[in-house]
C-alpha cells in the first residue's frame, strides 16, 4: 500500500500489540545503525479533534530492494516513496483510501476462489520532472472529448469467483454534495464508455 500507520500495520497482521509493534518491530526496522529498511514521517501535527495525528511508515530505497530480493522481484515492482515520504496534503483521505485497500485484501483472503488481480493507486506515478517528463497519475484515464479526464483513486481489478470485475474507487471525507456528485457523474460516463475495463483488457 506504500504508506501505512501503525493502526494499519496492526490491521494487516503484522502484530496484535501496539507496543510491541512500535518498540520492537518498527524500532529494529528504523533505528538500525545503517541500512534503514523502513522509514517514518512524524511532521503531522495535531488536529484539535483527533490530537497528534499517527506516524506514517513506508519502505526505504534499501528496504525495498531487500524486499525484492527475498521474493524474486524486480525493485520496481515494490511500491516505496522515492525520497522522503509525502503525505501531508491529503493525510485523511489518504488514510482512509488505504484502510479500503486493506479491507479489499481481506475480502479476498476469505475465498480461495478470490482474487485481486491488479491495483493501483492515485499516489503512484509514471514520469519524471528532472528528465523534463510530466508527473501523472498511473490512475489517469481519458474517458472522452466531451468528459476529458478522469483520475480515481483506485482502480482494481478483481476475480469474484465467478466473474472478474473492474473498479474504479474514491474515496470522499468532505461535505461539498455538489463536488461528489460532479466527480460520480463522470465517473459513471467513464464506465458507460469503457474505459475502464479498456484498461483491464
Amino acid at each position: 500500500y506504500r504508506y501505512l500507520t501503525i493502526k494499519q500495520l496492526i490491521s494487516c497482521g503484522v502484530s496484535k500489540n501496539q507496543a510491541n509493534l512500535r518498540n520492537i518491530v518498527l524500532y529494529r526496522l528504523t533505528k538500525r545503525s545503517q541500512g534503514n529498511l523502513v522509514q517514518y514521517q512524524d511532521y503531522f501535527g495535531t488536529n484539535v479533534s483527533f490530537g497528534r495525528l499517527p506516524y506514517v511508515y513506508a519502505l526505504t530505497e534499501y528496504g525495498a530492494a531487500t524486499v525484492a530480493e527475498l521474493n524474486g522481484l524486480e525493485v520496481a515492482e515494490v511500491r516505496y516513496p522515492i525520497g522522503k515520504i509525502q503525505y501531508v496534503n491529503d493525510y485523511y483521505h489518504r488514510e482512509a483510501y488505504i484502510d479500503f485497500c486493506i479491507e479489499v485484501d481481506k475480502w479476498a483472503e476469505q475465498s480461495e476462489d478470490r482474487e485481486v488481480l491488479s491495483l493501483s493507486h492515485y499516489f503512484d506515478k509514471t514520469g519524471a520532472h528532472r528528465k523534463g517528463v510530466p508527473m501523472r497519475s498511473v490512475n489517469r484515464l481519458i474517458a472522452s472529448d466531451e468528459t476529458g479526464e478522469i483520475e480515481p483513486d483506485g482502480l482494481f481489478f478483481v476475480d469474484t469467483g465467478s466473474k472478474k470485475r473492474a473498479f474504479a474507487v474514491e474515496v470522499h471525507n468532505n461535505t461539498d454534495t455538489k463536488r461528489v456528485i460532479q466527480q460520480l457523474a463522470k465517473h459513471t460516463h467513464a464506465i458507460n464508455t469503457g474505459v475502464i475495463s479498456k484498461r483491464f483488457n
